[in-house]
């Protein structure tokens, strides 16, 4: 699973082998939470039978979270292994309140095209709760995607907003003319306050704390840039905005 590095986003752990879930802040803009799942339902052995508990146990953690968090968005999607009917049929097996719905699919809802011929099937699906229901549109498969057997179904939110997290605009400096003017910057003046903090008494004393050695830290760097930017406009070293990466 992929999540772009604008958005702020961390691993939930369930011990789970067939299972992934990440939660994800500031998509599309919205301030709350977006709850990922991505699912592989096995074929192999007996793991077809148990393919109810295992949505049985999705639902159980989407509950867990819902009590807490009403507004939250659940997206569950990947390779269930079997036709959208079923995957419903499975959903409702267990006792536990069914809160999700298969996303509408634009167009063939196929995604499994057989390399070696065989039957072609809708196997892989994108469930969504009620929340995200309203704020997705229709999905589509991409069937223009020839790495794989199996098709990707894309889908979209309604709203293409700005993350929440702000980039910083990021600076420099002439690097030329600091390396032409490299002497003068380095023997100014204005660098003797630096020197005179670099070797206060009370910071190489042995009984300092951590809490003073830490304020006394945070200064030397405060001076550091303010006697940098001090340096650099007395030397006529220019800043050079640089744009976001975007």
């Amino acid at each position: 699973m992929l999540v772009d590095e604008s958005l702020a986003s961390y691993e939930v752990l369930h011990g789970l082998s067939w299972l992934i879930h990440v939660k994800v802040f500031g998509l599309a803009g919205w301030s709350g939470p977006t709850h990922i799942i991505n699912v592989y339902l096995k074929l192999e052995g007996n793991f077809r039978c148990l393919w109810g508990e295992c949505l049985g146990k999705i639902k159980r953690i989407i509950y867990r979270i819902i009590i807490h968090m009403p507004d939250a968005h659940f997206l569950i999607l990947g390779d269930f292994n079997e036709e959208s009917k079923k995957v419903m049929k499975h959903l409702n097996v267990t006792n536990e309140i069914n809160g999700l719905m298969l996303a509408f699919i634009v167009g063939s809802t196929i995604t499994r095209f057989p390399i070696r011929g065989g039957k072609k099937w809708a196997l892989d699906h994108i469930l969504l709760n009620n929340k995200a229901q309203s704020a997705f549109r229709n999905a589509q498969v991409y069937q223009k995607y020839n790495v794989s057997d199996h098709c990707p179904v894309v889908i979209c939110p309604r709203k293409h907003l700005p993350p929440t997290r702000v980039t910083p605009t990021q600076t420099s400096w002439d690097n030329k003319m600091i390396h032409l003017k490299g002497d003068l910057v380095a023997n100014d003046n204005s660098w003797t306050r630096l020197m005179t903090l670099a070797f206060e008494e009370d910071f190489l004393d042995k009984e300092h704390n951590i809490d003073k050695a830490k304020c006394l830290v945070s200064n030397q760097v405060d001076c550091f840039i303010k006697t940098f930017d001090q340096v650099c406009k007395k030397h006529s070293i220019k800043r050079k905005h640089q744009p976001d990466s975007k």
